[in-house]
């Protein structure tokens, strides 16, 4: 909770589509209580996201604070590692442990820990989309759930983020932490670029879909051991049924 009196919208600057903008205008029908998630693949790449994940930390405990002042609570806010922790984000108020989420590098297996966790707003690295395979139920679920989804990269995109002092101080002191996760070059970079401007993009859910599926190779089995198979009668139709081919999107 260092961060709620530290975070302050109004010492960030925003824009959309190169217009002055609030933190309000950026996530699509956001309501205190939303979820977000950003998505690590590479080491350090989540704090690409950072400034854009603080506005939202402090855009939380603004609205928190103008219904209650006795609190001691955390924004329901998730890394997602895919195959090991790429950095460690509790100096940026992602508390406890457990919302450092490491899945295997399988993108059914990281799809399921974005929907297990109710992500509303997903922060996605701005990478190659490939084409693969996701369970059909975790497709459907997520375009439901889903508000808003960004790419998050050195591309100008339709929202920039300057992060404010705090923030950078906060995004500096996250990469020496890291430092044995990192590496010296990285973490040499983000002590000095943690004052840089961020840029987002907006996309779809089938993008994601895309993003996501550049995780690695889905296990055919969907997860599902032997046993679990064989005491439940899972059968290779049952599990085609729930199965989704993502294609590279264009």
């Amino acid at each position: 909770m260092h961060t709620a009196d530290l975070m302050k919208t109004h010492e960030f600057a925003f824009t959309k589509n190169d217009q002055e903008c609030r933190f309000t205008d950026i996530l699509h029908n956001s309501q205190q209580g939303d979820r977000l998630g950003i998505v690590s693949m590479t080491p350090g790449d989540s704090l690409t996201a950072a400034p854009l994940l603080l506005a939202a930390i402090g855009d939380y405990y603004e609205t928190l604070r103008e219904m209650e002042s006795d609190f001691f609570l955390y924004p329901e806010f998730f890394i997602f590692h895919v195959g090991h922790l790429q950095c460690y984000h509790s100096s940026l108020d992602i508390w406890p442990q457990s919302k450092e989420v490491v899945v295997s590098e399988d993108p059914q297996a990281l799809l399921s820990a974005i929907n297990d966790r109710g992500i509303h707003h997903l922060i996605l690295p701005h990478s190659d989309k490939t084409s693969g395979t996701v369970m059909m139920h975790a497709a459907q679920a997520a375009r439901r759930r889903l508000k808003t989804v960004l790419t998050a990269g050195e591309h100008k995109g339709d929202i920039s983020v300057i992060p404010s002092e705090a923030a950078a101080r906060m995004i500096a002191l996250a990469a020496r932490r890291s430092s044995g996760l990192l590496g010296e070059e990285l973490v040499d970079y983000w002590t000095t670029n943690a004052h840089a401007v961020s840029h987002y993009a907006y996309t779809g859910v089938e993008n994601a879909l895309g993003i996501i599926s550049s995780a690695g190779n889905t296990d055919p089995c969907f997860g599902f051991d032997e046993k679990y198979r064989t005491d439940c009668g899972i059968t290779e139709s049952t599990l085609a049924r729930d199965t989704f081919q993502v294609t590279r999107p264009r």
